[in-house]
């Protein structure tokens, strides 16, 4: 169809709406996301104020809380995940609303990840998403959420799950530190950083087995921890956290490592095979032969 522009634009709008209503009320919800999500790029082409208004006003009409919740229905729909989202960021209020209720129900990982990876695009979505993890009267609720911003890679969360250290929920502890290992921005490393000088083997190797190929601002602090670490397993879960990595810092870490320079050659055999190992599967090659 052509695009609904000129004089009469309010009225072939109203009609389109119309329609779309339609199909929300009778149960023709796909039909119904897909004629917004087109309406959508319509407006965003719209040539003047004026034809944006007009838009403005049918969108109005049509996304209601009623409807949103019948799209929101199919947000965990791979093929209709990008147009329900592009429904419910049209209506960014309601849609914030709606997916905190939709959040806080969740029941797999899955469903909160998608879930925060839309509020944290929306105005506002954000700031309610921290004042959900901030809150402490349900400490379920509060890991949950910790997993999700953490697979969601949620930055600005990286303040609010370094306070769930100060608690003696091991659980939760264990999740905010994951979360903030997986997200892997400079904000993380203070926090990561205490925790790796001070906490039991096992909360270690965990937090640097969780470190990613996005951590890039983690790489000085895994190869510090490394050079400073004893216990064999963690060094060498350092080391394939640094390929992660892969930055140049982190390369040169590895090849100081596998005895390529200086600094480790007092490292065990098994922790320097594993660093070459990794530079291997970088495509770093073989080391060069001693003379």
């Amino acid at each position: 169809a052509a695009a609904p522009y000129g004089e009469d634009t309010l009225a072939r709008l109203t009609q389109l709406s119309r329609q779309v209503q339609d199909a929300f009320s009778q149960g023709r919800v796909a039909e119904a996301i897909d004629a917004v999500s087109t309406l959508v790029d319509l407006e965003a082409k719209a040539p003047d104020p004026r034809t944006r208004g007009h838009f403005a006003i049918v969108f109005g009409r049509i996304l209601t809380r009623a409807s949103l919740d019948k799209a929101a229905a199919h947000l965990l729909e791979p093929r209709r995940r990008d147009r329900v989202a592009t429904v419910l960021r049209r209506s960014p209020e309601l849609a914030v609303d709606l997916l905190v209720n939709l959040l806080t129900a969740a029941h797999s990982l899955g469903e909160r990840v998608q879930y925060v990876v839309l509020l944290r695009d929306l105005p506002q979505g954000t700031d309610r998403l921290l004042t959900l993890i901030s809150k402490r009267t349900d400490w379920q609720l509060a890991r949950n959420l910790a997993e999700a911003v953490g697979e969601a890679r949620v930055d600005v969360a990286v303040p609010y799950l370094a306070r769930f250290l100060e608690y003696h929920d091991e659980r939760l502890r264990r999740v905010a530190l994951v979360a903030m290992a997986k997200i892997g921005s400079a904000a993380a490393i203070e926090p990561l950083r205490e925790v790796l000088k001070s906490d039991p083997p096992e909360m270690r190797s965990v937090v640097v087995a969780s470190i990613g190929a996005n951590a890039r601002p983690l790489a000085g602090l895994v190869a510090d921890h490394a050079e400073r670490e004893r216990n064999p397993d963690i060094i060498r879960e350092c080391f394939r956290a640094l390929g992660r990595i892969g930055t140049p810092e982190a390369i040169e870490a590895l090849e100081r490592a596998a005895g390529r320079r200086a600094t480790f050659s007092r490292r065990n055999k098994a922790a320097r095979a594993t660093a070459e190992e990794v530079l291997r599967a970088l495509g770093r090659g073989e080391p060069p032969q001693a003379r």
